[in-house]
């Protein structure tokens, strides 16, 4: 069991980039849609309430957990196990655009490609009925993000991490992981 604990532990150490030249690898992107509103475009036009939830690292205590974020969202209903949620807050679409504009309207300088997935961010969309018909997962560390497919393409730049944090932290998540619970929580799913 430790050798596979010790395993992990590599793989998300060599699968995951260091934050470096912070903001270095932006460049405006040359996006058609309204810049200045995301309010007018999808998800962001059909959203009665958009909801963030933190978490640990999802495939630490998520048994259905997927590379590929499947298992998130069923029948427009949540289907992940709700109580290893950190926080839970309910925002406006005008903080959902502090924190999405900069993905969604910058470009990266350069494509970094990573193998990991530790998400612990989650956006929710829910339509006039209370349903969830969107939903946006997000991994810091590896720099990737999982969607319906329908959301539009985000940029995630290697160096701009803390600039998404300190972003999210303006609409009111504190939450960004623990180590030392993390790694119990793997070795509680080995066993």
């Amino acid at each position: 069991m430790k050798k596979i604990l010790i395993l992990l532990i590599l793989i998300l150490f060599f699968g995951c980039k260091d934050n470096q030249n912070k903001n270095q690898n932006i460049i405006k992107s040359e996006n058609k849609i309204d810049t200045q509103n995301l309010v007018n475009i999808y998800p962001f036009n059909k959203a009665e309430k958009i909801e963030v939830i933190s978490y640990p690292v999802r495939n630490s205590w998520d048994k259905n957990f997927s590379f590929s974020a499947k298992n998130i969202v069923s029948n427009k209903k949540l289907i992940i196990d709700s109580s290893y949620f950190k926080e839970r807050i309910v925002i406006s679409k005008q903080q959902a655009e502090i924190f999405f504009k900069p993905l969604i309207f910058d470009k990266c300088k350069e494509e970094v490609d990573v193998a990991c997935y530790d998400p612990r961010h989650l956006f929710l969309f829910y339509d006039k009925e209370g349903k969830i018909f969107e939903y946006y997962e997000i991994c810091f560390d590896c720099l990737r993000a999982y969607s319906t497919g329908k959301f539009p393409a985000t940029n995630i730049c290697y160096g701009s991490e803390e600039m998404y944090k300190n972003n999210l932290r303006k609409i009111g998540i504190k939450y960004f992981g623990d180590e030392k619970e993390e790694n119990e929580l793997y070795e509680k799913q080995l066993k």
